[in-house]
């Protein structure tokens, strides 16, 4: 309720001016040295959030599709079957 929204998540919504707001209060110093600093960081989570969009998987088959990416998938799956099996998420209240 009291903190701002992530830099991050307003650059994924296009709403450029109100992410680099929330930079300036999170980072600003109060000799403003820092300006560079903080235009870097927004061209930064500016381009990562592009890539993404870009390079995002769209469905199963295309996470099935990859190897690496069908390897950490039944990775994750196994781990959380596994935790189930061994009974460490069971609540003793």
């Amino acid at each position: 309720m009291f903190l701002p929204e992530s830099p991050r998540w307003l650059v994924e919504k296009d709403r450029y001016d109100e992410a680099q707001k929330v930079l300036n209060l999170l980072h600003l110093n109060k000799e403003r040295s820092n300006t560079e600093y903080i235009r870097l960081e927004f061209v930064e989570i500016r381009d990562a959030v592009e890539m993404d969009k870009r390079e995002a998987v769209r469905s199963w088959r295309g996470l099935l599709a990859v190897p690496s990416w069908r390897y950490r998938l039944l990775l994750g799956c196994a781990l959380q079957a596994m935790t189930q099996f061994s009974g460490i998420n069971v609540s003793l209240i």
